[in-house]
């Protein structure tokens, strides 16, 4: 995932730099302290994702989205702002995600994590690395991913399938239109739920076409699971 960061501050820019080179499979292309400067790299570079501080003195984080709007269309931008009046102005330019000031390296994670969901909405194949061997597995058979002690285990149509990643590492791959964290210790594809039954005050069961095996939905998460199946 290609990204670039455009905010006036360098000590922003900064953060934003040292907690995404961490992360896997994030290149930073470029970097951009005004509004103009910003555009010349969106046509430079070509980014998957802008980091955009909406308050760009020269010209404004609203005036960058609306021109990225209409010139370049598959790219996604996320809003860094220190005033919630600001967010009508995100949802304006159809920004994916938006970061509040202070920022804090769980919160560009987060964000990562979500950019790359979306960009990942039409993949239909995913690599898993097992050992010395790779799995190439079909994203429509994932029916859901458990945790268990250090390892995860992807549950598919007719498999399931030990891997040493973390589940936000493998949630990090999968497509944000299907698969949600219903869980601390599930990822679900929505796609494939057949029925939820009460488990627990806080829980329901999750269970699915065509396997025996159950994952878990916390009560808070029960709206965002409906809205997903409703866009799925």
């Amino acid at each position: 995932m290609n990204v670039l960061i455009a905010h006036s501050e360098k000590s922003i820019r900064s953060v934003f730099i040292n907690v995404m080179k961490k992360i896997d499979s994030i290149n930073i292309v470029g970097e951009a302290s005004t509004g103009f400067e910003c555009i010349q790299c969106i046509d430079k570079y070509k980014p998957d994702v802008i980091y955009l501080d909406i308050a760009m003195k020269d010209i404004s984080g609203l005036e960058i989205g609306n021109i990225v709007n209409v010139n370049y269309k598959n790219i996604l931008i996320v809003i860094i702002t220190y005033n919630a009046k600001f967010i009508s102005e995100a949802l304006k330019i159809n920004a994916v995600d938006y970061i509040f000031e202070p920022i804090t390296p769980d919160r560009i994670i987060l964000s990562a994590l979500k950019a790359r969901q979306c960009l990942n909405h039409n993949i239909k194949r995913m690599s898993i690395k097992r050992g010395s061997s790779i799995y190439i597995l079909d994203i429509n058979n994932i029916c859901f991913v458990g945790k268990e002690l250090k390892k995860s285990v992807i549950y598919t149509d007719d498999d399931k399938i030990d891997v040493y990643e973390s589940l936000n590492n493998l949630l990090y791959k999968l497509p944000g239109n299907k698969f949600l964290r219903t869980h601390q210790s599930y990822i679900v594809n929505v796609t494939k739920v057949k029925e939820l039954t009460p488990f627990s005050p806080a829980s329901y069961y999750v269970r699915f076409s065509g396997i025996n095996d159950t994952a878990l939905l916390l009560r808070e998460k029960y709206d965002e699971f409906c809205k997903m199946i409703q866009k799925a």
